[in-house]
């Protein structure tokens, strides 16, 4: 009877076993697609992205007026074209002779802050302005910060690249659309959104340098 007993367990177990493996086959396995998001909005990012340096600068000034200030500076090779000068978000209008950069800007009573910014991508010159060197003053740079800046040069690459080629280049053969939000526009690139989906989105906020603001936002489905 005992024996009886122990095999009709061992028998309603198999049963089981069998109906879980058995009805488990009519459901598909899918893949993390909030997981999917973060890869693959990584990988833009990676390719959008730069490294930059910002220099902090400081004029004192006992006049509101225009000047013409200059730095003496030690560029990493081939990044001086990439030089920006910045009063706030402004960038202002400046020049690049050998190891010195000079730009005009109006400054008020007391201390007048701005930002040289650089990073090492290949570019055209930036500092190409022209204005007169008379009556010029030094100031001396600050320690360079470095910074992660998404590249606006990039950002025209890629809106000048096939998607289909793009994403390959990334190794990326799932589905995406890339949103590119600034403060005036918003621009779409990649696969339309297919209705009656989960969407999954990773929000990248940011600056360019430009010193404007922009968010790149990366759709999945």
């Amino acid at each position: 009877m005992e024996i009886d007993w122990i095999i009709a367990i061992g028998l309603f177990l198999i049963l089981v076993a069998w109906s879980f493996v058995y009805y488990m086959g009519f459901f598909a396995i899918t893949p993390d697609l909030g997981a999917g998001v973060q890869g693959i909005s990584g990988k833009v990012m990676n390719y959008l992205e730069i490294e930059a340096y910002d220099t902090p600068i400081t004029y004192d000034s006992t006049e509101n007026g225009t000047r013409v200030l200059y730095t003496d500076f030690t560029w990493p090779d081939y990044s001086s074209n990439s030089t920006k000068i910045f009063s706030g978000n402004q960038s202002l209008p400046c020049m690049i002779f050998g190891n010195r950069v000079y730009w005009q800007a109006d400054v008020g009573i007391g201390e007048n802050k701005f930002v040289m910014r650089y990073h090492t991508q290949n570019t055209t010159l930036n500092c190409d302005s022209s204005f007169p060197l008379v009556n010029t003053t030094q100031v001396i740079p600050w320690a360079a910060e470095k910074d992660t800046l998404v590249s606006q040069d990039r950002i025209d690459q890629m809106f000048a690249t096939d998607f289909r080629a793009f994403a390959a280049g990334l190794g990326i053969s799932q589905d995406f659309r890339i949103e590119i939000e600034t403060d005036s526009s918003t621009t779409d690139y990649g696969s339309a959104v297919l209705p009656g989906y989960n969407i999954y989105v990773k929000e990248n906020p940011g600056m360019t340098e430009n010193n404007e603001k922009v968010t790149v936002r990366v759709l999945t489905w």
